[in-house]
Parts: C-alpha cells; structure tokens; sequence
C-alpha cells in the first residue's frame, strides 16, 4: 500500500470513527476530499470494500437507499428511517426482543445473519403534514 492510500484509509478510519449514523461511500469520499483533493472516488470505495472483508465496517443495504455504512465496533443494531426526510434513528437490539432459536424451530433454517429495517415518519414529519 502507497504512502497516500495510508493516508487516504486513516481519513476514512478518523472520519468513521466520528460518525452519529450510517454514511454511504459518497459521504465518506466528500469529508475525505476536503484535506486531500487529489484522492480519487474508487481509491475511497476501494478502502471501504477492503474494511468491510477485513470486518471493520459493516455494509447496510437498503432497498430503496442503497448501501451506507457504519463502524463495526458498534453494538448490534438496526435502524428506522423516516419515509419523507431522509431521518435515521439507531434501534436497540434488544428493544427489538426477535427470538432467533423460535425462527430457526419454525423455518428449520440457522441463521447466519439479519437485517432489520423500520420506515415510518418522524416527529417532526407528522407536525409538518
């Protein structure tokens, strides 16, 4: 790996490590970009795609959003996201109450993984309509 892709992947690493809510890779690009504006669009995907394998970032897709993006770290989550501005909120694990081993019975599958996602409209949102 060159000098600047070092850099480069420290600035992603520095920029994950501040954010409040999942961030697609445009977003990460643009933050990076400000102190480096010679660093290329696919050197930032590239960075992300490595630290995803490497379990260092967790990729959420979202039917209609696309990919984002959030620091492994964190505990595990899932999200609502309002339907009209775009608002995402973390929703504890726990709150949630899925019963895993009740699923695998009834399917007979085990499961490897889970992606849970809640639409609606925020606050906010309800006042404004």
């Amino acid at each position: 790996m060159t000098k600047r892709q070092t850099q480069t992947k420290i600035a992603v690493s520095q920029y994950l490590a501040n954010i409040t809510k999942p961030v697609t890779i445009k977003d990460i690009y643009s933050a990076i970009k400000i102190n480096n504006p010679s660093v290329a669009f696919s050197t930032a995907y590239r960075i992300i795609h490595q630290m995803e394998q490497q379990k260092e970032v967790i990729r959420i897709d979202w039917r209609e959003r696309g990919s984002y993006y959030e620091p492994a770290h964190l505990e595990h989550h899932h999200h609502i996201v309002c339907n009209s501005c775009g608002l995402v909120i973390d929703v504890d694990h726990a709150t949630i109450n899925l019963n895993f081993h009740r699923i695998e019975s009834l399917t007979h599958f085990i499961i490897s993984e889970h992606s849970v996602e809640f639409r609606g409209l925020c606050e906010k949102c309800r006042e404004k309509s």
